[in-house]
């Protein structure tokens, strides 16, 4: 029974302090990115990653392109119905990968897996939010700079993902809306000091020290 106490009290406190993450996938390898997702997501936290079609592949896109033809003649030959399920979009390919690194047909891996969320570039509602970078998994501190490079979205044009072009242009307006913030940002902080170095504003500070003292 002691046991039992502490293993619930174990998940109470597990459950409280479940947090998100919002990891930014742009230019980190893919293989280390996602290591460092499914630890993420054994230890209890939810994991949200953005544009997963700029994850990095330390491989020449041919070689890759290659592998992945050779898996698309992979299926059952009972009934096709049941698999294996071959992606064409970034996102889902490299949610593959992170299921790949989780017990996801036991228990706890289940729930670990159902907390993943893998997105095409950033939606609306994780504009905002705060972006975390994983510096282990970048590749300008990992990959050697004169190794063959492609990316994950790449690599699934070339095999026939057609949103590419839509969704560079929800990126492009993504970057206008960020780009007229700061530039909001900034105006009111110029605001703000036009406003303390004013002579009515020094003039009624000293009135207002004067007082005090």
């Amino acid at each position: 029974n002691q046991n039992l106490a502490q293993g619930l009290l174990h998940w109470t406190v597990r459950e409280e302090t479940e947090r998100q993450i919002v990891i930014d996938a742009k230019d980190h390898v893919v293989g280390r990115l996602a290591a460092y997702v499914a630890k993420e997501l054994c230890e209890g936290n939810n994991v949200v990653v953005l544009r997963a079609e700029g994850a990095i592949f330390s491989s020449p896109i041919e070689r890759l392109v290659k592998i992945y033809k050779n898996k698309l003649r992979k299926r059952c030959l009972v009934n096709p119905k049941k698999g294996p399920f071959h992606y064409k979009e970034p996102s889902k390919c490299l949610r593959r990968v992170i299921r790949g690194m989780l017990n996801y047909k036991g228990k706890l891996g289940n729930k670990s897996y159902a907390r993943l969320t893998v997105c095409d570039g950033i939606p609306l509602e994780f504009e905002k939010s705060e972006k975390y970078e994983c510096v282990h998994a970048l590749a300008k501190t990992r990959l050697d700079p004169a190794l063959a490079k492609c990316t994950l979205g790449d690599v699934c044009r070339k095999m026939g993902w057609n949103n590419s072009e839509i969704l560079d242009k929800f990126e492009q307006q993504r970057k206008e809306r960020e780009n007229e913030e700061v530039k909001r940002i900034e105006q009111i902080h110029k605001k703000r000091e036009e406003l303390i170095n004013s002579s009515s504003f020094q003039k009624e500070l000293n009135d207002i020290v004067s007082n005090i003292e």
